[in-house]
């Protein structure tokens, strides 16, 4: 009988050690869970963060726009302007209009004489070389 107590409180013990052992390795992986989904939350909370810093960004370059599109004369808006950087922006800005209307749209400045290079020009009849 007592060969009998014995193995069964051997068996008890190895059950309860095997059980203890189930329940650490749970824990364990649901900390390693757990830390993995925290990682994630803050890599996702410093991506909301920078969306909000461009989106803020771009709402603030989309009034300036408006703005600058919105006024009658571009000199006076430009002069009325406080900051130098937001003058020479505009200022680029101006020229880059500039620019593609007269490349992009062939237009001219008023009263301005335009001048063709018939060296340049290309004829799209003459068939010579």
């Amino acid at each position: 009988m007592k060969k009998r107590k014995k193995n069964k409180f051997k068996i008890k013990y190895i059950l309860m050690i095997l059980f203890i052992i189930y329940l650490a390795s749970i824990f364990i992986r649901q900390e390693f869970e757990i830390n993995k989904l925290e990682a994630n939350i803050k890599d996702q909370k410093q991506k909301k963060t920078e969306l909000k810093e461009y989106i803020s960004e771009n709402e603030k370059k989309a009034e300036y726009l408006n703005n600058i599109s919105s006024a009658k004369n571009p000199v006076n808006y430009m002069n009325s302007l406080d900051n130098e950087k937001q003058k020479e922006e505009y200022k680029k800005i101006l020229e880059h209009i500039e620019n593609v209307a007269r490349e992009e749209l062939f237009m001219v400045k008023p009263n301005e004489i335009i001048y063709i290079d018939k060296n340049k020009l290309k004829n799209v009849f003459d068939e010579t070389p």
